[in-house]
């Protein structure tokens, strides 16, 4: 009975120890999944910004914003890859990952950007890179993997 009470709780522990890690990641990965991950600071409204698709409103905002946090360089290279435009995205995905190489959003938006842009080696790359990066399977690696093989 002992031995059971202890699996029992270890799988409740590691259990709580990962559910933490997938849903507190939201901030770094860009919003993906269900709430921001940015809890009360601009990024949150700026967030709620982009999930309306409201790019260039989201852009004057994050111009506002610290622009040495990987974060705020990832949304506006995610924003301006939704309008499409792809020489600024690079720059500002370049940029987040210049203050943080291991930024699951941006490693997997600029996978995407590359798949966008017809550069599929590059995109190949990035999911090396977040394969790397993530010891587990996260969420970043996922949909890029889904979205290569889907190209």
């Amino acid at each position: 009975m002992k031995k059971l009470n202890f699996i029992s709780s270890s799988v409740l522990v590691l259990s709580l120890f990962f559910s933490s890690i997938v849903f507190s990641d939201g901030g770094g990965s860009g919003g993906s999944g269900g709430g921001s991950g940015y809890g009360e600071s601009a990024l949150n409204n700026i967030w709620l910004l982009i999930k309306e698709k409201k790019f260039e409103q989201a852009i004057l905002e994050l111009n506002e914003e610290d622009q040495n946090d990987a974060d705020v360089a990832n949304l506006l290279g995610f924003s301006n890859r939704k309008l499409k435009n792809y020489d600024e995205a690079l720059k500002h995905y370049q940029r987040a990952l210049s203050i943080n190489s291991k930024h699951k959003g941006a490693n997997e938006y600029l996978g995407e950007l590359y798949l966008e842009t017809g550069e599929i080696d590059k995109a190949k790359q990035q999911l090396a890179i977040l394969d790397d990066i993530c010891w587990l399977p996260c969420s970043e690696y996922t949909k890029l993997k889904k979205l290569l093989k889907n190209y």
